[in-house]
């Protein structure tokens, strides 16, 4: 580590974090978005109540498409922390987001000095080197193409993946500086380690192998391009091959990455065609970022050939004559072409065959650290070169500090955008009119508020452009069913479902709410006909034992109720179904042993009273049931107990059969209770 006589950091630290705290300060409440709802929201294996050893394992594997696979264990980790701390809270997520941004942008300053004590910088005068280091880092932390890796909660990914990139790029530097074994063994280790934690925070993180190279090349190479062929290089390089290919194997097989590009509007020939341009628009937000072109969405002409659009050949020969420069010509100043080289490779896996979606800001985060540096030196030749001439130097002091303030005010505005789902797709809206997505999310958003204005909106998006067509416009029609379902208009939310299952016939929400339609209307029999016939039964057994239950195939319900609760016992709810089901099959006894089970887990929860007062009602116990039917009215309270007591008869999932049967010693029992209140006396002021 950097020893104490050389640099005092400790105050520009603290400047730093505060910094940061002070332009993010306004993202606290700024609300969950796209895949922040299936990743952490709606993620059981996210949302944990206890840190036991099968919760922290289930946050490793919590992908819910591939739950058998490592997912991002760190990352995911982090947020069932969150989770555990704050539930679904957002301001917890935001204050480690921000925290971790400030944390990166120490880690950077680091980086940077050591970066200025290698071979190929150690020269450069000590003051020189301080002021090249603050600024950098500071214009790196401030500038708004970071916001999305920071108020975009579920991007935390992509800045924990950068936090550790960044480390293992200082401790490599640390060991090719150290003079004695040991120690290099100590910062290899660390180097590993790094590289590790920054794979397991983002399956991308396996790019900083290549950057190290990057790194030995500018800093301790000479910048000779005849290096390449040293055996050291060529091994790194074919480490990191090995290691790609691994990845891409495990992730996604090679049928499975052509059908996934089947998904999306452009080919890998138009993507490897449109990333040159992609990349150079990066730059342009980075050098020239106004508040105003920033957004989740951004309409990109999509390349169809060299010479379509026209200036796709330039943006090509632009980007590799560029690179090329970098790498080979000593004419150009060395950190550009370090920040330039490592800006490219950086982006080497998002913007090259996978098949993500063309353009997200959010990639930038770890890429442009390095593009600062020549900022910073250029602007310290300026004011030193004119220091002497007092009032233009004061000028350029002026206009650097002001180039900070205005970097950071831009940062701070663009977050007023993230303030509320309905500003943050209102905006994208504007940037990108022509886009489905946020037209879908505002719908989304405003949904039962105004649900005719939501319908609008996903009426629009359905002629948009789309990312996946096929799973947004299903989507789209099944959000514009739900709409109608909690309207009660079952025959128009029916007409949705069917039409979003003839875009994607596996779009399972869409034949799930298509079902609960017939079962909300007591068509049990058609319900259960349906679910027959779907290939993908398993994952509607909930939906056919309710249905069991109404129709009273209390034994068979009660067989589907046990075998969905062996497979997921983390859902404590089912054990409310197998007790009703033993109630109604006439197992009173052993249907209290498992509202037991739950009520010591639940003690609050009105709903299980009010089951277990049915219970022993129907066994004939009337003095029990009364007295639990007493609790359930104080929980809920004397004004709520009757619309909670319709809402919980009404539950198709959760079903209280024969709760009607009920009604007149319930009835008179509410009576009772009411009078008990009005003989309590007043409470003395």
């Amino acid at each position: 580590m950097l020893k104490e006589t050389e640099f005092k950091y400790t105050l520009p630290w603290l400047m730093i974090v505060a910094l940061v705290f002070i332009i993010y300060s306004n993202t606290f409440h700024s609300p969950w978005i796209l895949d922040d709802f299936h990743n952490i929201v709606d993620n059981p294996k996210i949302q944990i109540n206890s840190l036991s050893i099968k919760n922290i394992k289930g946050s490793f594997y919590s992908s819910l498409s591939k739950p058998e696979k490592l997912y991002r264990p760190l990352s995911c980790f982090s947020f069932a922390m969150n989770a555990l701390v704050g539930g679904k809270d957002v301001i917890g997520y935001h204050f480690v987001n921000i925290s971790l941004h400030a944390a990166t942008s120490l880690m950077l300053m680091w980086l940077l000095i050591l970066v200025f004590r290698t071979p190929a910088l150690e020269k450069i005068p000590d003051r020189e080197k301080h002021f090249i280091v603050l600024l950098s880092t500071v214009l790196w932390a401030v500038n708004p193409i970071q916001i999305q890796s920071v108020t975009y909660i579920v991007q935390r990914m992509a800045s924990l993946c950068a936090f550790f990139s960044l480390m293992s790029l200082g401790f490599f530097i640390e060991a090719r500086l150290a003079k004695f074994t040991k120690q290099k063994i100590i910062y290899y280790i660390c180097c590993t380690v790094g590289i590790a934690c920054s794979f397991f925070s983002k399956e991308n993180g396996i790019i900083t192998i290549p950057l190290i190279l990057v790194l030995e090349y500018f800093l301790f190479g000479k910048a000779d391009y005849q290096i390449l062929t040293r055996k050291e290089f060529i091994a790194g390089f074919l480490i990191f091959i090995v290691l790609a290919l691994c990845f891409l194997f495990y992730t996604v097989s090679l049928p499975k990455l052509q059908a996934l590009y089947e998904k999306r509007p452009f080919t890998l020939y138009e993507r490897l065609l449109t990333q040159p341009k992609i990349l150079l628009y990066y730059l342009s937000l980075i050098f020239y970022p106004l508040p105003q072109r920033f957004s989740l969405e951004h309409e990109i002409l999509i390349s169809s050939g060299i010479f379509s659009p026209p200036q796709t050949f330039l943006y090509i020969a632009l980007m590799v004559s560029f690179f090329t420069a970098c790498v080979v010509s000593p004419k150009i100043p060395l950190l550009i072409r370090f920040g330039a080289v490592f800006y490219f490779v950086a982006h080497s896996i998002e913007s090259s065959i996978l098949p993500l979606e063309m353009v997200f800001e959010h990639r930038n985060y770890l890429p442009s650290v390095f593009l600062f540096p020549p900022v910073a030196v250029a602007l310290y030749h300026v004011s030193d070169h004119l220091k002497s001439r007092q009032p233009i130097g004061m000028m350029i002091r002026f206009f650097i500090i002001a180039i900070i303030f205005l970097t950071s005010i831009a940062t701070y505005t663009r977050n007023f955008d993230w303030g509320s789902g309905e500003k943050i797709w209102f905006d994208a809206m504007n940037k990108a009119p022509g886009h489905a997505r946020p037209k879908q999310s505002m719908g989304f958003v405003i949904g039962m508020k105004n649900p005719e204005m939501a319908l609008r909106y996903y009426s629009k998006a359905l002629t948009g452009y789309m990312h996946d067509a096929k799973e947004e416009k299903a989507s789209t029609l099944a959000n514009m069913g739900l709409i109608f379902f909690h309207q009660h208009n079952y025959e128009s939310a029916r007409h949705f479902f069917q039409l979003a299952l003839e875009t994607d016939e596996n779009y399972m929400v869409a034949f799930d709410f298509l079902i609960q339609t017939y079962m909300k209307e007591a068509a049990w029999d058609k319900a259960i006909q349906m679910i027959d016939k779907n290939p993908n039964t398993s994952a509607l057994e909930s939906l056919k034992a309710a249905c069991l239950l109404h129709i009273g195939d209390y034994n068979q319900a009660l067989d589907l109720f046990r075998e969905i609760y062996r497979e997921n016992s983390e859902n404590q709810k089912g054990l409310l179904n197998i007790a009703e089901a033993l109630s109604m099959a006439g197992y009173q006894k052993r249907a209290t042993f498992f509202y037991g089970i739950y009520l010591s887990k639940h003690p609050e929860e009105p709903i299980v009273y009010l089951r277990m007062s049915k219970n022993y009602y129907l066994s004939g116990d009337t003095e029990k049931a009364s007295e639990l039917l007493s609790i359930f009215f104080k929980l809920t309270g004397a004004e709520k107990a009757g619309n909670d007591l319709q809402k919980f008869s009404s539950d198709i999932l959760f079903p209280i059969i024969g709760i009607e049967k009920m009604e007149p010693f319930i009835e008179s029992e509410f009576e009772i209770y009411k009078q008990s209140l009005r003989l309590l006396p007043t409470p003395s002021a």
